[in-house]
């Protein structure tokens, strides 16, 4: 067995999708993770935010975030589930150290942005 590392999954589905269908990806997402060997540590509900621009019509999105660990042969296999499940807009997995911080949701819009460089 290799070693597990950490990593962290923020992903964002249609904010027009009933609660049943959320809920119902929501769930999806976790048993990808499990059925993965992954073990999710966290899970928050980061709510209803503006998009930065339009997804597949959508002008809004509800973020989430998980942090988990797994081992890193199988995160190709995870990402590749999220890939083909069409509720999902945008989804990125990225390693963590599992002491990094988190920002809480209600913290998010103070987040400041990047300023891009003028060329």
């Amino acid at each position: 067995m290799s070693k597990l590392n950490n990593y962290e999954l923020m992903w964002i589905l249609s904010s027009e999708d009933s609660a049943e269908s959320t809920e119902k990806t929501i769930d999806t997402v976790k048993d990808n993770i499990s059925n993965s060997g992954g073990e999710i540590n966290f899970f928050e509900n980061y709510g209803k935010r503006k998009l930065a621009y339009e997804l597949s019509g959508n002008t809004e999105g509800n973020y989430y975030l998980s942090r988990f660990s797994m081992e890193s042969l199988k995160i190709s296999e995870l990402d590749d589930k999220l890939n083909k499940d069409n509720k999902i807009l945008r989804h990125l997995i990225t390693s963590i150290k599992s002491t990094d911080s988190l920002i809480a949701a209600d913290k998010m819009d103070e987040v400041p942005e990047m300023k891009r460089s003028k060329r």
